[in-house]
This record gives C-alpha cells, structure tokens and sequence, in this order.
C-alpha cells in the first residue's frame, strides 16, 4: 500500500504544481490516469517509478499499437464463421463447388 499511496501522492502534487494557485484548469485526466496506473506498476514489480521506466511503458505502448494494426491480418481458421448461418452458406457453397 505504501507504494500506491507514494505514486497517488506524487500525481497530486503534480497537479498542483500545474494548478499554480488558479481555481480551474485543464489538463488530461486520461493521460494522468494512465500515468498513475504505469507508476503503480512499476513501483510494485519493478521497485522504480514510472518515470524511470517510462521507456519500456512507450515500447510497450508501441507494441500494443503494432499488434493491434496487424491482428485482423492474421488468419483464424474459423474466425470469419462467427454465425450458423455464415456457416451454412460456407458449407452449401462448398458442396455446389465440389459437384
């Protein structure tokens, strides 16, 4: 726990830094979050921050990206035959064809 309530505490102290004493402001909770998560992770497995591991979460990003801009390139056999129906057709075509 203490490792969690270090990153949480550290992400509130950057937002305040980056508040500067104005009432509001904008900023990306998504990325922030996203943040935190990588922080906690690297500080419970790996014993460092994220900041210090940031170059392996960007890779690891990069390689999710990758991954899912080929993955409707790779072929599963069966995966097209998602319905009976689509089945059905797959298999009456193939007997027409094979007469």
């Amino acid at each position: 726990m203490p490792k969690i309530v270090a990153s949480i505490t550290d992400m509130l102290d950057n937002w305040e830094g980056k508040r500067a004493g104005r009432e509001e402001f904008e900023m990306d909770v998504h990325k922030e979050i996203q943040n935190l998560s990588a922080d906690i992770v690297s500080r419970t497995i790996f014993g460092s921050s994220f900041e210090e591991g940031k170059r392996i979460f960007e890779l690891q990003e990069k390689q999710m990206h990758l991954a899912s801009l080929y993955s409707s390139h790779v072929p599963i056999p069966g995966f097209r035959l998602n319905t009976k129906k689509q089945t059905k057709i797959l298999i009456n075509h193939e007997m027409v064809s094979n007469d």
